[in-house]
């Protein structure tokens, strides 16, 4: 499901571009110490990171999910255990409570047992709903800060991935900006503001982005000497657009929180 956020993100840019316990905490870190020194390798390499880190996130978040119903599963079996010894207890008792009250005559030691009986089991019933209703608060609140904590973790990844497969690729932001004039449907005008490190990157292929969008349209290239390297937005007589890299990665975040939440 990431890997096709991350496909949709770079070839469909945005319209508008204006106690958890010691063991989950160990996994949790170890997530986040996941071995990035990715090479410049290539866009490719980038993807396959970022699904590998997808996997792994959401098969440790599979098994502590596990881990806290099999807890709960236990705690359970006991209680219901203790119940039934208790109960037992209780009809022993009623045995001996016969025995000695013979003399007073049958139905009244049957109904002494009855009523012990009934108290007993009412008072174990209340007790394992209890702890029931106790353990149900306490997973959902677990899984939920577990949630959201593979969500960060997860987020990290992708930042770090993203930015060390998409740094200094030019191909990239040039991608970016033929694709979110393809969508902008009014202007006979466009001014594109980059950093001067992509300047000559992008006047290289001006000729490619022209014949794309039409030879009617007018098309500048700006040096821009505030943005930085992943930076670039659109001008227009209708207003800005936003595609820098920095821009995308954004977008891919909100669509991972969305699709989590």
């Amino acid at each position: 499901m990431i890997k096709q956020i991350f496909a949709d993100s770079i070839s469909h840019p945005a319209d508008s571009y204006t106690g958890i316990s010691s063991d989950a905490q160990s996994s949790l870190g170890k997530t986040k110490s996941l071995n990035l020194d990715t090479q410049e390798s290539g866009f490719n390499d980038g993807i396959n990171a970022a699904v590998v880190t997808e996997i792994d996130v959401s098969a440790e978040k599979e098994r502590l999910l596990e881990e806290a119903k099999l807890e709960a599963d236990s705690i359970l079996d006991k209680a219901k255990a203790e119940a039934s010894r208790l109960l037992d207890e209780a009809k022993q008792r009623a045995q001996i409570l016969y025995a000695d009250n013979k003399s007073k005559g049958y139905e009244e030691g049957l109904a002494e047992c009855q009523r012990e009986f009934d108290e007993k089991e009412i008072s174990l019933r209340q007790e394992l709903s209890d702890k029931e209703s106790a353990l149900k608060s306490k997973y959902d609140a677990y899984s939920k800060e577990l949630e959201s904590d593979l969500i960060d973790a997860i987020i990290q990844v992708f930042n770090k991935v993203f930015k060390i497969q998409f740094d200094d690729k030019k191909d990239i932001l040039f991608h970016l900006v033929e694709n979110t004039m393809s969508n902008i449907e009014v202007g006979k005008e466009f001014r594109i503001h980059v950093a001067h490190s992509n300047y000559k990157f992008m006047m290289s292929h001006l000729a490619e982005i022209q014949e794309r969008i039409g030879n009617d349209i007018d098309i500048e290239v700006v040096n821009d000497a505030n943005l930085d390297t992943s930076g670039c937005f659109i001008e227009t007589s209708f207003g800005v657009f936003d595609c820098g890299i920095d821009m995308e990665l954004n977008n891919l975040v909100k669509d991972i929180r969305s699709l989590c939440s």
